[in-house]
């Protein structure tokens, strides 16, 4: 008996918010559903994940690993680019995000997505599985390690290696993507 893809949700039901809603630090995502017009952004070349990728030095973690990135998602559905944003939380009182464990894949046989704006090659199976988790109705906020860890800082990978017992257990839903 052959599974084929496979994608399977658990949901973890425990206390996540360490402080009011009312008080946690959210941001508005909501220029994501302006309408797609001319862009004025010109065209740039694929990002990859290595060190010298200016992308993370936008978006920079505090020192003392009290910080994580978390990927919105954006909605979407059947062929419509995968498009995501980057952004910096504090893990203690953060926004509700899932997130994803996967199978890397190979990364010598590369997919496209856009992040803020540039395409950014994944693996084919962190292409299929973003995919396949967006909503067709509204963004999703995701912890993948792959984009929200600096691949290529291995002092940001070491700190963020030992959140990940916290970044898993807070997450609302963790998604496991067999590919």
């Amino acid at each position: 008996m052959s599974l084929g893809r496979a994608f399977i949700a658990y949901s973890f039901y425990h206390k996540i918010w360490d402080v009011p809603r009312s008080k946690q630090r959210v941001l508005d995502w909501s220029f994501l559903d302006e309408k797609d017009g001319p862009s004025t952004v010109a065209e740039t070349s694929t990002l990859h994940l290595d060190p010298a990728n200016v992308l993370y030095d936008e978006f920079p973690l505090a020192s003392d690993n009290s910080q994580i990135r978390l990927l919105q998602l954006k909605a979407g559905a059947g062929d419509d680019p995968v498009t995501c944003f980057l952004e910096v939380v504090d893990l203690e009182g953060c926004p509700e995000y899932d997130a994803l464990s996967y199978v890397w894949g190979d990364p010598g046989v590369p997919d496209s997505i856009t992040l803020h704006g540039k395409q950014h090659d994944v693996t084919v199976n962190l292409y299929d599985a973003l995919k396949r988790l967006r909503q067709s109705d509204k963004h999703r906020r995701l912890w993948v390690d792959a984009l929200c860890i600096n691949q290529g800082d291995t002092k940001e990978k070491e700190g963020q290696i030992g959140l990940m017992d916290k970044i898993y257990s807070r997450a609302k839903e963790v998604c496991m993507w067999l590919g």
